[in-house]
């Protein structure tokens, strides 16, 4: 697991090759996305378990939609049962729900933290009171900045454990779903990964947001097609950035 790195363009070049992927087996890709938000939807609407299993499961879900686009890259057919991969092979269930079980509890430490900043904040501000020294310059005022300050400073830190968690499990999908690594030896090399390729991730985020925007417009009916697009692109990057032993470095999947 020796991450390679790669030049900052190349995160265009993999929402490219997610869209050929995509051409390859278009309804096929639209209905396992289609599942895959209805799973997603059902959980939510159920109070508070229903977030939790979704979380503990987003990464086997993801993984299956990863494995569809090395299925197509492979020459395969496409079937929406692949949506359900990390379920059917034994082998990859616990693994990857191990995975969800990081990710669960990572979100919910960042949640704690902001928790205890807000509340740092908040007994700051009810400490200085709204009494006759409320003005620009009164106690008051200064505990209204000094809680503004903790709020800003809640947030800056629940962002920064964000992204590290969603860099900790971007690649260890993939590396746990398909080269069968442990999950914690793929959490330390997806985290290297990432950071190793800062700017091609900022690239092809930043094109997927974009996107993402365009894709709203129509209902969300857009997302059924950018959600597969966008799995197929990580299944590029990861082929790339993680190349196999007969792969040499930088291959383009586009062609072929």
């Amino acid at each position: 697991m020796n991450p390679t790195s790669v030049k900052a363009e190349r995160g265009w070049s993999w929402i490219v090759a997610g869209w050929h992927l995509f051409r390859q087996a278009p309804l096929p890709w639209v209905l396992m996305m289609a599942v895959y938000g209805l799973i997603s939807i059902v959980l939510s609407g159920i109070p508070l378990l229903g977030p939790l299993a979704y979380a503990l499961i987003v990464p086997a879900l993801t993984g299956g939609m990863i494995f569809a686009a090395k299925v197509l890259e492979e020459g395969g057919t496409l079937e929406v049962v692949h949506l359900f991969q990390a379920f059917r092979q034994q082998e990859r269930t616990v693994p990857m729900l191990a995975l969800g079980g990081l990710l669960l509890g990572g979100t919910l430490l960042i949640a704690l933290v902001l928790g205890v900043l807000f509340m740092g904040g908040l007994a700051m501000t009810m400490g200085g009171g709204m009494g006759p020294g409320y003005g620009p310059m009164g106690p008051d005022y200064q505990a209204g900045m000094e809680a503004a300050g903790w709020g800003l400073l809640g947030f800056l830190v629940s962002l920064a454990l964000m992204l590290g968690l969603l860099m900790a499990v971007f690649y260890a999908v993939p590396l746990v779903m398909l080269d069968g690594h442990p999950p914690w030896p793929a959490v330390q090399a997806s985290l290297g990964a990432c950071l190793k390729n800062l700017l091609a991730l900022l690239v092809f985020g930043v094109i997927v947001t974009l996107l993402s925007l365009v894709a709203a417009i129509p209902l969300g009916l857009g997302y059924l097609i950018l959600g597969p697009v966008t799995f197929a692109a990580v299944y590029v990057s990861y082929r790339e950035i993680f190349p196999q032993p007969e792969q040499k470095p930088g291959v383009d999947l586009t062609k072929g």
